[in-house]
């Protein structure tokens, strides 16, 4: 299994422990969380694990005979139609009860938990009386509550306020890959890349892992690209409603929100400010939708410098929407038809070095650990913040997308290019830098030391007269 090592460390540090453990595990759809339960208990020996899936859009008596089935197959359990899920895990107790010396430990696995936990069917209590009264006695069984939904497993099973309080012991949430994960998967695979070519493959398709198997090694990345997005058949054609159908249902708002956010990818804006856009009169509801998309991974709150907590901005982070909303989503069947190597045709375009720029910044953003272990700060407290002012009275505007704060009193402005070579500093960029550092030091109220470091692919150097200076760090830090 490539990657998740913290994950792994958590499911064994439950496998091995003394007491009962019951684990929720949540991420987006296709990010691997059955993948790594199954692959992850399949290494152990002598253990008895039972998994209930549930179904898209079915009712609770879907639910209910889709699990009798599995019940009977597994374990010979004859549960009837009607059955409550009271009566169901009563069963399941009875049979452990029957067989709990064959084996050395129990998984009980819910899969889309929920899917299969419908309203008003009492799924959840069910589950947290059975494990109050019986299973929670038992060192060797683990429970393991699965879901795509992530704001609702948060809500319903992982926090204080659920019906699981005080029975969950553990959290996964599953997240994509990083870049060195992906590139990890893509040798893997049989890929033999250059590490731009896996921040471009990045950038389209983030760090899902269920999107990168649908590459392929004999071909090109603009290939590549073609077949699985702008093809008819392509598997990422039409996944952008899928997921968020799969996510959050029909409302309307979720997506709404990563469209705007989309559309202005190199700009932050507040709750108030996305509601007036989409005219969306209620408050609790569009803070709702972004706690939804902020818990599924989707966009980031980032807080505005010296502003308070409830001042935080909002952008998108999720690089495969971002690519789907500004290359696939309107582009017609009957051209995609006609031009089979589309993406090839659109990589040298003015709308590719928009977009590419936006995407390596999110990329950047993504990988804040890595940035801290080049700039040597690993073991340094730290915050990050977005910070612009506007032109007035003479004074040039500034924006910083990517500020971070240093417990020893120093601020580090990250500046990010995305480039086929080295970047060379000229006079005028030179300036900009200036100005960025002259206008936040003019409001930065601590009077933090400021420095400066570029994240470019290639790496940076000074043109003729340029005289700055920087942290110069190329690609290879966001793989680190």
């Amino acid at each position: 299994m490539i990657g998740r090592d913290k994950e792994k460390k958590l499911l064994e540090d439950a496998y091995h422990s003394d007491r009962a453990e019951m684990i929720a595990v949540y991420g987006r759809r296709r990010i691997g969380k059955t993948y790594l339960i199954r692959e992850f208990f399949k290494t152990k020996a002598n253990i008895f694990m039972l998994t209930l899936s549930g179904q898209a859009n079915g009712d609770m008596k879907t639910q209910v005979r889709n699990s009798s089935r599995v019940l009977r197959e597994s374990c010979g359990i004859v549960i009837p139609t009607t059955a409550k899920w009271d009566e169901i895990f009563h069963e399941l107790k009875t049979f452990h009860i029957a067989h709990k010396e064959e084996y050395d430990h129990f998984v009980f696995f819910i899969d889309e938990t929920p899917w299969i936990s419908t309203p008003k069917s009492g799924f959840i209590g069910a589950v947290g009386h059975i494990w109050n009264i019986y299973f929670s006695l038992f060192p060797n069984v683990t429970f393991i509550l699965c879901g795509s939904a992530a704001a609702w497993m948060l809500k319903n099973i992982a926090s204080d306020k659920g019906e699981l309080h005080g029975r969950i012991t553990k959290r996964i949430a599953l997240m994509p890959f990083t870049l060195g994960e992906s590139e990890a998967y893509l040798q893997h695979k049989g890929f033999s890349v250059s590490r731009k070519h896996v921040i471009d493959y990045y950038s389209a398709l983030g760090g899902v892992a269920h999107y990168l198997s649908y590459l392929d090694p004999n071909k090109s990345y603009a290939q590549n690209i073609d077949t699985v997005c702008f093809s008819v058949e392509g598997i990422l054609y039409d996944e952008f409603g899928k997921l968020f159908t799969a996510l959050f249902g029909k409302t309307p708002h979720h997506k709404a929100v990563v469209e705007f956010l989309a559309a202005k990818a190199s700009l932050r804006y507040s709750a108030q400010e996305i509601a007036n856009s989409l005219k969306i009169a209620s408050l609790a509801t569009i803070y709702s939708v972004l706690d939804d998309l902020e818990a599924a991974g989707f966009i980031r709150g980032q807080n505005y410098y010296n502003q308070n907590k409830r001042d935080v901005l909002f952008s998108l982070c999720d690089p495969y929407s971002y690519f789907y909303l500004k290359w696939i989503k309107n582009i017609g069947r009957s051209s995609m038809e006609q031009n089979s190597s589309y993406w090839a045709t659109m990589e040298f375009t003015q709308g590719f070095v928009s977009w590419s720029g936006n995407a390596f910044e999110m990329v950047a953003h993504n990988h804040i650990p890595q940035i801290k272990s080049a700039l040597g700060i690993s073991g340094v407290k730290t915050d990050t913040y977005y910070w612009r002012t506007k032109a007035d009275n003479g004074n040039l505007g500034a924006q910083i997308d990517l500020l971070i704060k240093r417990a020893d009193k120093t601020v580090t402005i990250v500046e990010c290019k995305y480039y086929n070579d080295v970047y060379t500093l000229d006079s005028a960029y030179e300036k900009n830098l200036e100005n960025k550092k002259k206008a936040f030091s003019a409001v930065d109220k601590e009077n933090n030391a400021i420095t400066l470091a570029l994240l470019t692919t290639y790496g940076a150097k000074r043109g003729k007269g340029v005289n700055i200076n920087f942290t110069d760090m190329t690609m290879d830090t966001l793989f680190s």
